[in-house]
């Protein structure tokens, strides 16, 4: 089953008008304004906007300058992979805890995505940097039938990850504004994208993207639960910009990710009840 999907389709129809790209507009600007911005400098080895912490990466030494180049000059340079993950242990753990499975998902995809460097890649303004961490976007559903569209941002403490989700995500259902305030989208450009399809189990699917080949910016999708007599199972999608992620970082990811699945019962293990986060 090929799947398109509209999870960001009012993103991109607006992009300009949104927080999201008003954010990424004044990132531009202070990169271009910093004069401690230079590329692999010893005294600077990081930059911080905004709180926000990043560090250059010097493409004349980068060992994917070529695959940079080669990718950045293609049209349509995105590569999308759908694979599937056991989700057994991570239900068994979510049950135990009482912690809604999709919060805590959030969080597993997020974790993970703060394992792969690449992940954290952008370009700004025609330098390659990475950020220290990376937030993730939940698509809100509202009683209407549309959705809101909430930044949150990682935190590796799975307490204060889930805390934030669960007041975040509440307050969403009910905002008139698709998104969030721009003060919550820090750079605009330091998250990946996400959203879920509980009602299919799609074996394949593509994301709209917003600025075509200038859009670095990872998405994730995930679907309806699959169960038989050994496990239960999730397809999970991945998009991302091939000039700045492989093939080789897209099955890191779904490793990455299946290993933090299955190691759910650690991962929570500090978390009594999710009640009493809320």
């Amino acid at each position: 089953m090929s799947l398109s999907i509209g999870f960001l389709d009012k993103l991109c129809f607006k992009l300009k008008k949104s927080p999201i790209q008003e954010k990424i507009t004044e990132l531009e600007g202070k990169i271009d304004e910093n004069p401690l911005f230079s590329f692999a400098s010893a005294k600077n080895p990081e930059n911080q906007i905004d709180g926000v912490h990043f560090k250059e990466i010097d493409t004349d030494t980068w060992n994917r300058k070529q695959i940079f180049d080669l990718f950045s000059s293609n049209e349509n340079p995105f590569c999308s992979v759908t694979a599937r993950n056991d989700i057994s242990k991570f239900l068994k753990t979510t049950k135990k805890k009482h912690i809604p499975d999709s919060h805590a998902m959030l969080y597993m995809l997020s974790k993970t995505a703060n394992e792969i460097p690449e992940f954290k890649q952008r370009v700004v303004n025609g330098k390659v940097i990475e950020y220290d961490k990376v937030g993730i976007t939940a698509t809100v559903a509202k009683k209407d039938g549309s959705f809101n569209i909430q930044p949150l941002e990682y935190m590796e403490n799975p307490t204060e990850f889930l805390q934030q989700t669960s007041k975040k995500i509440q307050a969403a259902k009910t905002r008139e504004d698709l998104f969030a305030p721009k003060e919550e989208w820090q750079t605009g450009d330091n998250v990946v994208y996400s959203t879920c399809l509980p009602w299919m189990d799609f074996t394949s699917l593509t994301h709209p993207i917003s600025n075509n080949k200038t859009d670095f910016i990872p998405r994730i999708a995930w679907g309806k639960y699959t169960k038989n007599k050994k496990e239960t199972t999730i397809p999970v999608n991945i998009e991302a910009n091939h000039s700045l992620v492989d093939g080789f970082h897209i099955a890191q990811f779904f490793q990455k990710l299946q290993n933090n699945l299955d190691n759910a019962s650690e991962i929570f293990k500090s978390i009594n009840k999710y009640d009493a986060l809320k």
